[in-house]
């Protein structure tokens, strides 16, 4: 995790997460990227999360993995 700013309304970090035990898992990581602001004179707060593939090495499986990190990532997220 890397703390990219911090302010008193607002946090924002970039997270990389690196899988082991799936298939190509040295290929690739995925990248978070949280914003978290306060909304003034309320007490809640906007979270906002996007996320990306940061790919190491090349292979023929992109279009296999996107999709599936996509998916996982979806599905995931629905909990919430």
């Amino acid at each position: 995790m890397k703390l990219l700013e911090r302010t008193s309304e607002t946090i924002r970090m970039k997270v990389l997460t690196r899988n082991s035990g799936v298939p190509y898992c040295d290929t690739f990581g995925l990248e978070e990227d949280w914003y978290i602001a306060s909304k003034p004179k309320t007490k809640c707060c906007i979270l906002r999360l996007t996320f990306g593939i940061k790919w190491y090495k090349s292979t023929m499986m992109k279009g296999m993995i996107k999709s599936s990190s996509e998916a996982g990532n979806k599905e995931f997220w629905d909990h919430f």
